[in-house]
């Protein structure tokens, strides 16, 4: 009897191996400028930035550790008295595997729990955020959490009806990867309009080339 419920428990462990999920798991940072602008209490920020990020596809084939670098744009609000910041920020970020494999990142984070810091120009928070990962011809979406932190200092801003922010985030993301179907993004909360359509066009499939044959 005792060696049928060994045996149950190896069935079950590997069950449980074969059943685990793919994962994507990085950290990175981003350097910019944020320009501010103000309304009353209510502060606004565009985000130019450039990310670094790497990390790690742990796949069913073994873990893939990898390298990506791009552009980032994001946009803010906040508000003076309760310093609680939303954040919104697309990227698009290329790189390639330990192995040579070519790798895309594609997508958005929504950082909705953000508490700015009361005695400096920086602040931590965590929220979500959806991806389009593609690794060589392979291809797959990936949903999670997302945590981050930001300091940065003012400089003479470009405009000078404005403010302006230059500083570093860091952020670390963690989540699961699903076949890529059909791309359906769920961080459609309260993105400016303007930004949504960058996600948008971010996270769209190619566009079919037209048959040249007449």
């Amino acid at each position: 009897m005792r060696w049928v419920l060994g045996l149950l428990a190896l069935l079950l462990a590997a069950a449980q191996m074969g059943l685990a999920a793919d994962l994507l798991r990085a950290e990175g940072t981003a350097g910019g400028d944020a320009v501010l602008g103000f309304l009353g209490q209510d502060v606004s920020a565009e985000i130019d930035a450039d990310l670094q990020t790497s990390g790690v596809l742990c796949l069913n084939s073994g873990e893939v550790r990898f390298t990506a670098a791009g552009p980032a744009r994001g946009s803010g609000t906040g508000n003076l008295e309760t310093l609680v910041v939303d954040a919104w920020i697309a990227f698009d970020a290329t790189g390639e595997t330990e192995d040579g494999t070519a790798l895309r990142l594609r997508g958005g984070l929504l950082i909705d729990r953000v508490d700015a810091a009361t005695t400096s120009t920086g602040g931590k928070g965590g929220g979500r955020f959806y991806l389009i990962v593609s690794l060589g011809d392979a291809s797959w979406t990936c949903e999670g959490e997302a945590e981050a932190s930001a300091s940065g200092a003012f400089v003479v801003p470009d405009d000078p009806y404005t403010m302006q922010l230059r500083g570093t985030g860091t952020f670390a993301l963690s989540g699961e990867l699903r076949p890529l179907d059909e791309p359906n993004h769920p961080l459609t909360l309260g993105w400016p309009d303007g930004l949504w359509s960058q996600l948008d066009a971010l996270l769209a499939p190619p566009a079919a080339t037209a048959d040249p044959t007449p």
